[in-house]
């Protein structure tokens, strides 16, 4: 998939386009094609290299950021209940999510509490 990825923290030059593999949902998780991201205090502080930890645990370069979203749902997983393919969902991702599952992509795989 498509990402707006950076590689090392700093300024909004260090955004760049970076093709990533597309994460598949676990058995509570949905896979979401995005339509819309949003910028947030916490995604800038997230580009600076400001956030600790519960934060980064989990995030490595290439690192896609971003929280908020709204799409529709493309795959589920097995234990999935309440939401169909093809539903228009709005949600967050998890404030610890791995590197390659923020939002500024094409796709986020998200648990459905979230």
């Amino acid at each position: 998939m498509k990402t707006i990825a950076i590689n090392q923290y700093g300024s909004e030059d260090e955004f760049t386009m970076v093709d990533m593999p597309t994460t598949e949902p676990q058995a509570d998780e949905v896979q979401v094609a995005i339509h819309a991201f949003s910028l947030n205090p916490m995604d800038i502080a997230g580009r600076m290299g400001a956030l600790s930890s519960p934060f980064t645990d989990l995030w490595a370069f290439p690192l896609v950021l971003g929280w908020d979203f709204a799409g529709v749902i493309t795959k589920m997983g097995k234990a999935v209940t309440g939401f169909n393919i093809g539903d228009a969902v709005f949600g967050s991702a998890a404030p610890a999510h791995a590197a390659n599952n923020g939002t500024y992509g094409e796709f986020i795989t998200v648990n459905t509490k979230e």
